[in-house]
């Protein structure tokens, strides 16, 4: 177990999730949408797995010339992928959902020295789309799966996915072990609630940095709600709180203790291993989203 630090600097990585399946039925494969709707917390797809193992791939070259720096840029960055890498310590944290475990264990393998995965029910995705009238929940994908609680979360993630060798041995479930998605709609209130709560936890994990991989819409509205608190905000924290990260995107934030309340402000922010926010192009006069991955 690596060792509790007291400091006043903390690294938070935030990853977003490979493509589902359903991000791909909302990228315009509409023919999976009957099939989809009957289904709860989907997988990745056939390009989301091949996106964890390129971001595994980019994170091992990464860690290999760790050493060798060519120029400014990536000597300014050496202290966030120092840290990524656990030099003084890293928790590894996941949302429940599928799509997020399946890509957290994909691309933070154990047999390349990544530790323990400690589920987190406040990182999961928001729910928020509804039948019109009815009051039904449209988003599948963000509802949990029956019985996919406490160690059923694993051993579910482990049938869907036979490529998750040792999963079930590697996450620590205690705060899923009751029902920890939302069988209704949240309010945005709701949503804000819980994304403080998420990042108070994130601020109390035991070493100097911690990685969580969840989804695009959590790690948005956490990047608004940093935005608000931050005395000097980052450029790219700004970014964040309005564009989607890339699937299998990597944000890490530089955090500083604030001394009047021992809050967590964020003092830089980076895009890491070559990954960038969902593309913007123009059409017909609007602005759609476009991405190396799906929206």
């Amino acid at each position: 177990a690596a060792p509790a630090v007291e400091s006043d600097r903390k690294y938070i990585f935030l990853v977003r999730h490979a493509e589902s399946v359903w991000n791909k039925m909302l990228g315009g494969h509409w023919r999976s949408a009957p099939a989809l709707l009957r289904k709860r917390d989907h997988q990745l797809s056939a390009r989301g797995l091949l996106q964890t193992q390129q971001l595994r791939t980019r994170i091992c070259e990464r860690k290999a010339s760790m050493k060798t720096c060519e120029n400014v840029s990536e000597v300014a960055l050496q202290d966030f992928y120092a840290n990524f890498f656990g030099e003084n310590g890293l928790t590894l944290y996941s949302s429940p959902l599928l799509r997020a475990l399946q890509t957290a264990h994909r691309v933070l393998d154990p047999a390349d020295g990544w530790g323990r995965i400690q589920l987190m029910r406040n990182s999961r995705e928001w729910l928020h789309v509804q039948l019109p009238g009815l009051g039904v929940p449209i988003e599948r994908d963000c509802l949990g799966e029956k019985g996919a609680i406490g160690d059923g979360i694993a051993r579910r993630a482990e049938r869907c996915d036979p490529g998750l060798h040792g999963l079930s041995t590697r996450v620590d479930h205690g705060d899923c072990n009751t029902q920890w998605w939302s069988a209704k709609c949240e309010s945005r209130a709701e949503l804000n609630q819980r994304i403080a709560h998420l990042w108070d936890q994130l601020g109390d994990c035991p070493t100097a940095a911690c990685t969580l991989v969840a989804h695009s819409n959590v790690i948005k509205h956490l990047a608004s709600q940093l935005v608000e608190t931050s005395p000097c905000v980052p450029e790219l924290l700004q970014q964040a709180s309005t564009r989607k990260l890339q699937n299998a995107g990597v944000i890490g934030l530089r955090c500083i203790r604030d001394t009047k309340d021992e809050s967590w402000l964020v003092e830089d922010a980076v895009c890491m291993f070559d990954t960038d926010f969902e593309r913007l192009r123009e059409k017909g006069g609007c602005c759609s989203r476009r991405s190396a991955s799906t929206p």
